[in-house]
């Protein structure tokens, strides 16, 4: 089994810049970052350091959208990072990170049903593979209960390099 490990902290805490600096420029690391670029949240792959179009401000915009609260994400980046999970399972790296899962997928949005699926099959990778799942400190117990970690390994931003 890959072993599990849940990044936590509150809102804007600097989880995804501290994991940008650890992991942005690492060849053994793959996966994806929602980084704020200017005043959107964009996809950073982390295997090719290349940003994707992730969060839309125009609610008008001409593609499908999923909104949550005052944020519309692009159907479009759901389904790129679909594909960066499911690559992953055809050609693992060391460490695979999932920035991050919220409100969305708690409700079965968002990176769900795919999520769900590739967590099941990751639990299948032997112990040399780290997935590193971003999860706000208020959703760790929910996260938890829908996904059925019991014992989860949880760790601040600050100390996932070690762990690594």
């Amino acid at each position: 089994m890959a072993e599990f490990l849940i990044l936590s902290g509150p809102i804007r805490s600097g989880k995804t810049s501290n994991l940008m600096n650890v992991f942005g420029n690492r060849p053994e690391v793959s996966g994806f970052l929602t980084p704020d670029i200017g005043n959107k949240r964009v996809i950073f792959e982390l295997k090719t350091g290349t940003y994707h179009n992730f969060e839309t401000i125009d609610k008008e915009i001409n593609q499908p959208i999923v909104a949550i609260g005052k944020f519309c994400f692009l159907k479009s980046g759901f389904e790129f990072c679909k594909h960066l999970m499911s690559d992953y399972l055809k050609c693992p790296t060391k460490v695979f990170v999932i920035d991050e899962v919220g409100k969305l997928e708690m409700n079965g949005l968002g990176h769900e049903p795919n999520l769900s699926k590739f967590l099941a099959s990751a639990n299948r990778l032997d112990q040399n593979y780290k997935i590193v799942i971003v999860v706000r400190d208020t959703l760790v117990l929910d996260f938890c209960i829908r996904y059925s970690f019991l014992n989860p390994t949880v760790v601040s931003a600050s100390d996932v390099l070690v762990v690594i």
